[in-house]
């Protein structure tokens, strides 16, 4: 007899299957939650990344209208003005202004003026984009990250020209904007060390760093990202390959700001992400592993207490009574369940057997003595 034959092995495999239905949910459940934690990983990073979209928009407001107030300034006074004549002033101003790398004054033909960045001699500006695009607008102009001629670093200058009462342009205030804001965010928001939060242009090269070390990333001046300006008009993350890096990271891109060419992209350790994931689901499966488990044993344990001890004593009273132990009788507890039925059918059946091997017995007695009274006649 095999032991799935067994009461107990029937038993088990009952559980089982009663059991199989939440398994698979649970199963189900943990991948469901694996996934999840994938896209809540994905959706904090593409949170991050318009955050920092936002706060470049917010730097280039602030700088917009600096240089609105300050051609204001420059239209009433002209070239006498402190801005250009006072050498403190610009420096002074530029210290209230920390995400700003400079402010300046021009020429029309893009010669300096004035710079709050000191140097023993400034570069001719005509050729600067933002300048050049200010000479036509009325508006401030803004120009494209580059690195600055004046402070040599990326930063993108905004323009503005300055104009007369016949609309000739007298002077030309900018100022540049730099991306040590981004560093100062990163740390205001507590980005992780292993997050890496990067500015690229659209050549995928990358401006800048949120100023965080990250051994495994190359230098920043060699750094490029094929593919971040696709990214950033989905969704969506992708594992991109960072040049001079050995392993790919999991990038989300954004646009800074309707439009621009210089975009914010946000990349995560996506083996450490899968592994967290894995972790999650592992311990959801660790869990069901032990409920089942205890399941079968609770499972076997109420049946032992319950069924098959009260069985076996059944059995047992049975061989006794086949043996022809006829006073043998089941324990039959209160109750009108079908074990207590089944014991007092049993003790039932017991009782009307003894009766009749009792009226059998008397009956051979008397078939004896009446043989007997037979013989003597």
């Amino acid at each position: 007899m095999t032991w799935l034959s067994t009461l107990r092995g029937r038993l088990f495999l009952l559980v089982c299957l009663a059991t199989l239905p939440a398994i698979l949910f649970t199963f189900f459940v943990a991948q469901a939650e694996r996934a999840a934690a994938l896209e809540r990983a994905e959706l904090d990073a593409l949170h991050l990344a318009h955050l920092a979209s936002r706060e470049h928009s917010n730097q280039i407001e602030g700088a917009r209208a600096l240089l609105l107030w300050l051609g204001h300034k420059l239209a009433q006074e002209g070239e006498t003005s402190p801005i250009i004549t006072e050498p403190s002033f610009l420096p002074a101003l530029l210290a209230g202004y920390p995400q700003l790398a400079n402010i300046g004054v021009l020429s029309p033909e893009g010669r300096v003026l004035a710079s709050a960045y000191p140097l023993p001699r400034f570069p001719n500006m005509a050729d600067n984009p933002a300048v050049a695009a200010a000479l036509e607008s009325t508006d401030v102009a803004t120009g494209t990250y580059v690195v600055g001629p004046i402070v040599h670093r990326p930063v993108v200058n905004l323009a503005y020209a300055v104009r007369d009462g016949g609309g000739r342009a007298r002077l030309i205030v900018f100022d540049a904007v730099g991306l040590e804001w981004l560093t100062a965010m990163a740390a205001r928001v507590e980005v992780p060390r292993e997050v890496s939060l990067v500015l690229t242009d659209r050549t995928d090269r990358v401006l800048v760093t949120s100023g965080v070390d990250h051994p495994e990333l190359p230098d920043q001046g060699s750094m490029r990202i094929s593919g971040v300006a696709e990214l950033s008009r989905s969704r969506r993350g992708k594992l991109l390959r960072v040049d001079g890096a050995e392993d790919p990271r999991f990038f989300v891109a954004a646009p800074l700001g309707r439009g621009s060419n210089i975009f914010v992209a946000v990349g995560l350790p996506y083996d450490q992400i899968l592994d967290r994931a894995n972790q999650v689901f592992y311990r959801t499966l660790v869990g069901l592993v032990l409920l089942t488990v205890f399941t079968i044993v609770a499972v076997f344990v109420s049946a032992e207490l319950a069924v098959l001890r009260r069985l076996r004593a059944l059995a047992q009273t049975v061989r006794r009574f086949g043996k022809g132990e006829l006073g043998a009788r089941a324990r039959v507890s209160g109750g009108a369940h079908e074990l207590a039925a089944l014991g007092r059918t049993f003790n039932d059946m017991a009782d009307s057997l003894a009766a009749r091997h009792g009226e059998a017995l008397e009956a051979e007695s008397r078939l004896r003595a009446l043989s007997a009274r037979l013989q003597v006649a």
